[in-house]
């Protein structure tokens, strides 16, 4: 019995309103396409990226390419092996960048005090939070991320963790528009962090916002990381800001940083389309 497959076709084609020269960094970006492997495949003609046994995963693809400025479609029809012609070493890189294998490196703290891993798209960012000591971001993509930490004492227990993670979310929905809590604080625990994430929805100039905030105690100090991007792209980025989160390395003492978001201007706070 024959089975339905849906094919991601990568068309080649603008979306109405992008810059091409925006719009081609940001496809080698989000998939890691180098120059000869980008003009193969804007040379022409449509391209078959991906093949799915439900749509839905589909579509999900499909709404990647739209993001970054680029047409694609789903073509639905019956599961049967590609011509080996069809399948390029442009496919298969596209391939990896899609299932989210993304390039990463390393950012140190202006204090010296953390390291943490970031895509290599993203940039060092200044003008987030003025008291973070990492700030990071893809104006395009509309996903940032800050680092703070403060000195503790006396909260060596798990329950104590947890209700300083729970204070800190409840703090971020008090200072943001139509904030309000959409997970409350768990246990999470990968490769070397050890701690608590919790997650908030607020607006941003009437864009929808999600943030995932992730508390470690290490040393008598809380450091907490507060991830964010656009609601409709938040499930889609998940999986990845907890495992940035989870790269973040403690490095030596320093100078204290204030907790919580701060006061942040609209223009600073301004998630840019």
């Amino acid at each position: 019995m024959s089975e339905i497959a849906f094919r991601v076709v990568f068309t080649g084609i603008l979306r109405e309103g992008e810059n091409r020269r925006e719009a081609i960094s940001r496809l080698s970006n989000n998939f890691g396409l180098d120059f000869h492997q980008l003009r193969k495949l804007l040379s022409g003609g449509t391209t078959v990226v991906k093949s799915y046994a439900n749509d839905s995963e589909a579509r999900r693809l499909v709404s990647v390419f739209n993001r970054i400025g680029w047409e694609a479609k789903i073509v639905r029809s019956l599961k049967q092996r590609m011509p080996s012609a069809t399948v390029s070493s442009v496919r298969d890189k596209a391939k990896k960048g899609i299932e989210n294998v993304t390039r990463i490196s390393r950012l140190s703290a202006r204090d010296g005090s953390c390291t943490v891993q970031i895509p290599t798209r993203w940039r060092r960012m200044t003008n987030l939070n003025r008291h973070a000591v990492i700030q990071a971001g893809d104006c395009k993509a509309n996903e940032f991320c800050v680092v703070l930490w403060k000195k503790v004492q006396n909260i060596g227990s798990n329950s104590l963790a947890k209700n300083y993670c729970g204070a800190q979310l409840q703090q971020c929905v008090n200072r943001v528009d139509d904030g309000r809590i959409i997970r409350c604080p768990v246990a999470f625990k990968h490769r070397g962090f050890n701690g608590f994430v919790g997650e908030i929805s607020a607006k941003i100039e009437s864009v929808e916002v999600n943030y995932l905030i992730a508390c470690a105690v290490v040393n008598e100090r809380v450091f907490t990381q507060f991830i964010w991007c656009e609601a409709d792209q938040y499930k889609e980025n998940r999986l990845q800001f907890l495992k940035m989160a989870s790269t973040i390395e403690v490095q030596s003492e320093a100078t204290p940083q204030h907790g919580g978001l701060g006061r942040m201007s609209r223009r600073r706070r301004r998630m840019r389309a």
